[in-house]
Formats: structure tokens, sequence, C-alpha cells
């Protein structure tokens, strides 16, 4: 078999602006530290050594846990949306700058069976809130959630603010991903399209969502729209249940020890979630990569690549690189499937350096013989 390879004609330097920021996460203040002591080996103090050179099996840690007689913990935070038609920030080649321009807004209108595929994204980052996946850890134990989403949505009819909110209904809903299984990524049973077809409780709130953050992805900066949405989702836990903020390490100086992140409002601390975390909570929503893993879902990013598995779910053959290779040697959108344009599309409102210093090689073509 022959293998035949692209042409590598991704610029050398290409810039995306991500079209999502995010505002950090901010517990409620219903909750305190408290410092324990672990013993063993995971709690020996490297700093303080005896004469033999043992460290101190004793090591002080922080705990952050709800209060006595406190049964909901409140997380709050940002994002502001914006277009993703002229994201193109930094391009080596002013060549491919309008080229590159204009596949971009083919894909972003590109459709299956009617639904745009950009709907298809926004409904997987609206179901992403509406589970309340921002607080990882702290819904292990949740036996209800509901969110209050505060929005704001500037268009060319004007400014629109308002409030919508998901009541909870007692049940834990854990991230669903798009049936990687289907030649068609339109899978009605995926939770996040029942919600927008089937009564339900949420369903106004969630197709509400929905609409605004597809019409927030489409509009173009130029167009000086925006949607901000500022949410607040409460988690049903047991009371003193340990609550877990993103953790951070001060530096090398200090690398064996941890601290818990800090946000600061109205001149008061809170423990919360660094706009990393919220991030990566929000854009888990890729299931379309080919490798075998023990995940079903994972954040979009160009390979795939998963710190939970400390492995890349996407090989060369299905990474960013080999399908924006693909695109603009085709000079077309049609070569890439409804799966592909779903993770493109991701990838770009995410964000990032995406160069093309990579060889990237197409897949073989089974009837094509090799030349003697």
């Amino acid at each position: 078999m022959s293998t035949k390879k692209l042409n590598e004609l991704l610029p050398t330097l290409l810039g995306v602006r991500k079209a999502i920021e995010y505002i950090e996460g901010t517990f409620s203040d219903n909750i305190e530290s408290d410092m324990v002591c672990n013993l063993g080996l995971k709690g020996f103090d490297t700093k303080e050594k005896d004469e033999k050179g043992i460290g101190n099996p004793i090591r002080p840690t922080e705990k952050i846990y709800l209060r006595e007689g406190e049964t909901q913990l409140g997380l709050k935070y940002g994002l502001c949306i914006v277009g993703i038609s002229d994201n193109l920030e930094i391009i080596s080649s002013k060549e491919l700058h309008t080229q590159f321009k204009e596949l971009i807004n083919n894909l972003r209108e590109r459709s299956v069976e009617g639904v745009s595929i950009l709907r298809l994204i926004a409904a997987a980052y609206a179901y992403n809130i509406y589970i309340g996946a921002p607080g990882f850890r702290n819904r292990d134990n949740c036996s209800n959630l509901s969110s209050t989403i505060n929005f704001k949505e500037l268009t060319e009819n004007g400014l629109e603010e308002g409030t919508v909110s998901f009541k909870g209904n007692g049940r834990m809903l854990e991230r669903a991903p798009f049936n990687k299984n289907l030649e068609n990524i339109i899978d009605s049973n995926h939770p996040a399209l029942k919600l927008l077809e089937e009564e339900s409780e949420d369903k106004l709130a969630f197709n509400k969502i929905v609409n605004m953050l597809e019409t927030s992805l489409k509009n173009d900066r130029s167009s000086n729209s925006y949607l901000e949405l500022k949410v607040e989702t409460k988690y049903t836990l047991m009371e003193g249940s340990l609550v877990y903020p993103s953790e951070i390490f001060p530096g090398e100086k200090d690398k064996d020890q941890k601290m818990f992140y800090k946000t600061l409002s109205s001149r008061k601390e809170y423990y919360g979630l660094t706009p990393e975390k919220v991030n990566n909570a929000l854009r888990t929503i890729d299931s379309f990569f080919t490798a075998e893993a023990s995940v079903s879902v994972t954040p979009i990013e160009p390979t795939a690549a998963n710190l939970k598995l400390n492995s890349i779910l996407r090989g060369k053959d299905s990474d960013i690189f080999y399908y924006l290779n693909k695109i603009l040697n085709s000079n077309d959108i049609s070569v890439l499937s409804d799966k592909e344009v779903f993770f493109v599309l991701g990838n770009f409102i995410r964000g990032g350096l995406f160069n093309g210093s990579k060889t990237v090689k197409a897949k073989p073509d089974p009837k094509t013989k090799e030349k003697e």
C-alpha cells in the first residue's frame, strides 16, 4: 500500500484567538478550612529531617468542608462569548488569510439534517452548564443541583438582559458523549438533544441558552456583538462534605507545597476555581477520537491530550493539524465528515497556535496499489 502525503499548507504560524473568555469560579462563604495531619508516606515532610535524614512523618494539610448545618455549596463563574469568524490573530502567510477566513465561515454554516453543527457544539456547552460540570469532584456526592444564569446579550437588535434557571430534578447527570459509533453525529438519545426537544421543566431555559450560544459564536467580532453569562450553581451535599477548590503550587521554591486557589470579591477572599478549570470543564465535549480509551469524552484539544490518562487520544491522522491541511489541500470543507467539522470548530472556539511544522499524512487508500 502507498500512503498519499498531504501538502503541508498550514502557515508556519497560525494563531486563533479563543472565542470564549472565562471568569474564575467562586465558592460560597458557608465553607471553612481546617488543618489536619496526614500520617504515612504521603505525609512525610522532606524539609524537616532528623539526624538520620528521615523526613517528619507528619505534615499539616488544609481541608475545606461545608460548615455544620449547611447542605448547599454555591459556585459562581462566568463566560463571555464572541464570534469565531474574525478570530485569526496571527498568520504568517497573507495569501492564506483570506482563504482561512472563508473556510471558517463555511465551517460555521455546516449543518446536518437541518441542524447546524455549531448548534450541536452550543448544546454540548449548555449541557455541561446544566449538569454543573465545573464543580468536578464536588459533584460526586451531590444529590441535586440547580442553576441560575444571568445573561446579557448584545446583537444587531440591541441589548437584552435577563435570567433563566435550571430548577434541578433530583437526578445526577453525567457527561454524555455524542455517540462515537454513529456516522451521523445526531444521536436522538443524547440528553442534550432530548432537553431541546422533549417536554421538561428546564426545556425553555436550556433552549434559550443554546440559542444565545449559537448566535454569539456565529457572529463576527467586528459586529461588536457578544454574550455574557453569569452562572450560579448550587450543589446539594451532605452536611460536613469536603469541598475541592483548585490546587495551585507557589513555585519552584515551595514545589512540594500546594495551596488552594482563592478569589477576591468585595475585599474578601473566597475559595474557588481557576478560569482554566472552568474552561476545561465546559469544553469537555470531544467524544469522536479513534483511540481506545477508558474515557468516553474529553476536553476538546488539538490532539485530545488527556492528563488523567497521561496519553494522546488522537493520532496523526485525526488531530487538528491533519484536518486543517486536509481542507487547505482541497479548499473544500466537504472533505471533512460531520464529526471532523465538530472537532475543528471546537478547536477554533478553544483557540491556540496551530503551526504547520508537523508532518501530516493521509490515511492509506486500500484501493491504491504500491507501484513496483
